[in-house]
């Protein structure tokens, strides 16, 4: 949807022959279903809320040209709200359908933006787990530190989301991936959290591998085996160009694209690269210590093995 946003010189409001409508849709006439048709959505009706800010603007301003003049405005600004209600239609259908396709774990209470920019720039998993009201501490924190603080601190309470999660995981070929990563989830019950997070990296690491052999869609070219760089680059995480129903699944593939930065440990004849303090696959297996094993990290890598495996059975790959 887009609306025109020239205002008239002379500052009159515009009323509903100035704004002009293109419904946004999929060809099923049901409304916009794209993530770039929802901006577009969400950008055509602030615009008209624009609008009628003005005309509501000029009704408070002091008038001189008599009773006609007031009754053109209050006739402008009836007309103005009409378009509004109208072109709200597709956008409340849009949200309506932006539920049926959100993480069960999220609320109408979380932002929908700041939830998909934690999962894609820090990595932090936050489809299927953690719980709702973990998700919003998440979004609420000042930064990343913090945010890993939180998930250090909320660990107990989040191995038994994920332990709840993964049982419901049923999935012919991987039962025996999902035994092990029943033990991660033990593991980090138990406070150890450095074997926790050691056993998560492999169970994600062992399911990448069984999804490519499957040739799972979750990449644009499958490759014939797991190369970690192009996988990574071959991710579909971006949201923009894909469907609404692609938003749970989007959010669970995000994080693991920093999960599988490049990480080079220390030669005698190179320095490599600093060993990151948020969790990632390579820094996992190459660098053992403190600065990558930390209860934070821990949380991440078993909510990213459950979260994987959940999303491997709801959507079929």
């Amino acid at each position: 949807m887009s609306i025109s946003d020239d205002f008239h010189p002379d500052g009159r409001t515009a009323d509903a022959e100035d704004l002009h409508v293109d419904e946004a849709d999929d060809g099923t006439g049901d409304g916009p279903t794209r993530m770039t048709d929802a901006g577009e959505a969400l950008r055509g009706a602030m615009r008209a809320l624009a609008l009628y800010s003005t005309a509501m603007q000029q009704a408070v301003r002091p008038r001189t040209d008599g009773l006609d003049s007031v009754r053109q405005l209050s006739e402008a600004m009836s007309a103005t709200a009409k378009t509004i209600t109208r072109q709200l239609q597709p956008l409340r259908a849009l949200l309506d359908g932006l539920r049926v396709h959100l993480p069960p774990n999220w609320t109408d209470d979380h932002s929908l933006l700041e939830a998909i920019q934690l999962a894609e720039h820090e990595g932090i998993p936050i489809a299927w787990v953690p719980p709702a009201g973990i998700v919003a501490e998440l979004l609420e924190a000042a930064d990343e530190q913090d945010r890993y603080r939180i998930l250090g601190e909320r660990r107990a309470q989040i191995a038994d989301a994920c332990a709840e999660v993964l049982a419901e995981v049923a999935v012919p070929g991987l039962d025996e991936v999902v035994t092990v990563g029943s033990s991660s989830i033990d593991s980090l019950r138990a406070d150890l959290c450095a074997p926790a997070q050691a056993l998560a990296t492999n169970v994600i690491d062992t399911t990448l591998r069984w999804l490519i052999a499957r040739r799972a869609p979750i990449v644009t070219t499958p490759p014939d085996r797991l190369k970690y760089k192009a996988f990574q680059k071959d991710l579909i995480t971006t949201l923009d160009d894909n469907t609404i129903g692609w938003i749970r699944s989007g959010c669970v593939l995000a994080p693991i694209r920093r999960a599988l930065e490049e990480f080079w440990p220390p030669t005698p004849t190179d320095p490599g690269t600093p060993v990151p303090s948020y969790y990632t696959r390579h820094a996992t297996a190459h660098a053992a210590g403190l600065t990558q094993y930390t209860p934070g990290g821990a949380v991440v890598a078993v909510m990213l093995m459950v979260s994987l495996l959940r999303e491997t059975q709801e959507s079929g790959w």
